[in-house]
């Protein structure tokens, strides 16, 4: 979830990261750049080897499990503290699609080590879903839900 082109889908991402490198934080990110599903060939090859041979403290994955599949898989491995953000149909309606859905949604969150969730009525959404309430933070993206319902 990172802005291609004109599209302003995962400015907000994109926000928290610049926000984040300017208090001096080494952010290394993996991107797909591509929209087609063939995207995810090199998402998934730039992932993994990002997590294998680079130096890091923690891993935040946006979008469960698209971009978090990966460093849940691999989490055994460099062990590192593994955080996923749901941002609203990831949530709301993916795990909900079929029962493949759910148990790849599921095997994120439980190697997840905090999970955020965008508002409380995710948050909700969550914990129906089986995600264990002590792990999940509610921090909003910063929407005035007053202007925009």
């Amino acid at each position: 979830m990172y802005p291609r082109g004109s599209s302003f889908s995962g400015i907000f991402i994109k926000h928290q990261v610049e926000s984040i490198e300017k208090l001096g934080v080494r952010v290394i990110k993996a991107v797909k750049r591509r929209r087609n599903p063939l995207g995810y060939f090199p998402f998934i090859f730039e992932s993994i080897c990002k997590i294998l041979f680079y130096d890091y403290d923690i891993v935040h994955a946006h979008y469960v499990p698209h971009s978090a599949i990966v460093p849940a898989m691999m989490k055994w491995i460099k062990k590192k503290p593994l955080i996923v953000t749901f941002h609203g149909d990831d949530a709301r309606i993916f795990p909900w699609k079929n029962r493949i859905n759910r148990m790849l949604t599921m095997f994120v969150v439980n190697r997840s080590d905090r999970i955020i969730a965008r508002s409380e009525e995710m948050k909700s959404i969550l914990e129906k879903l089986g995600c264990p309430g002590k792990k999940i933070v509610v921090i909003s993206a910063g929407v005035d839900t007053s202007l925009f319902h």
